[in-house]
């Protein structure tokens, strides 16, 4: 569960929670509920709850092992908040315990919107999927929006590893990805990056994104989301 801030610009914070499983699917969905002056149910499923405009969901093929949500702010500077689903882990081959890791950037827009986004169709516009620099090293393991770190007037965020190509070690390492106005490179596949895939993964990874890099524990000091 974490603070959104306000994804659909209505003058109210939003919430979004994350669940490892849909129901019977081999996929995980994260939850953007809309806040609203008017009541909310006493209890409501959430299936049934949210049309586009009391929220939506976003579903990520894989079997993950844990997935981390935090709100990033404005970081395409277009007036919505903006939101971010990490999967430092993939058990998609039961086989393979290393994982190169992805996170999940899903852009802020005004309601109404589909009520089910699937991130097999983020184009940069709705959302895009930055991958991890080490196949080993659990890229989203902690992830967190720090504001305009470069003071240019648009937020950005930062995304820590367990590992890096850099130091190749348990140290890990974190990377503050600067946000930027213009569309954000579209993900190549749509899915989780994977060792034997590496050839196909996304435009974006944090080996040529705009960032700079913070020595191990620095997204823990700047407030971040961990396990």
């Amino acid at each position: 569960l974490a603070d959104a801030g306000d994804v659909d610009h209505d003058g109210f914070d939003d919430l979004l929670l994350t669940q490892l499983m849909s129901k019977g699917s081999q996929e995980s969905t994260s939850v953007v509920i809309h806040a609203r002056s008017a009541r909310f149910p006493a209890a409501t499923a959430i299936e049934d709850f949210i049309d586009g405009r009391n929220g939506f969901a976003v579903t990520i093929p894989g079997f993950p092992t844990l997935s981390i949500a935090a709100g990033l702010g404005d970081i395409n500077g277009d007036g919505f908040d903006d939101v971010g689903i990490a999967r430092p882990y993939d058990l998609s081959n039961p086989f393979d315990f290393g994982s190169r890791g992805s996170v999940y950037v899903v852009f802020g827009a005004a309601v109404p919107r589909p009520p089910r986004i699937a991130a097999a169709d983020f184009d940069g516009r709705n959302g895009t999927r930055i991958d991890g620099s080490h196949p080993s090293g659990s890229a989203g393991r902690s992830l967190a929006g720090v504001g305009d770190f470069n003071g240019d007037d648009i937020d950005d965020f930062a995304i820590g590893a367990d590992l890096s190509e850099i130091t190749n070690v348990s140290a890990g390492l974190a990377w503050v990805l600067y946000g930027r106005r213009a569309p954000w490179p579209a993900p190549a596949d749509g899915g989780p990056a994977r060792r034997s895939d590496r050839a196909s993964r996304a435009t974006l990874d944090v080996r040529t994104a705009p960032r700079r890099c913070l020595s191990s524990g620095a997204v823990r000091a700047l407030g971040g989301a961990t396990s």
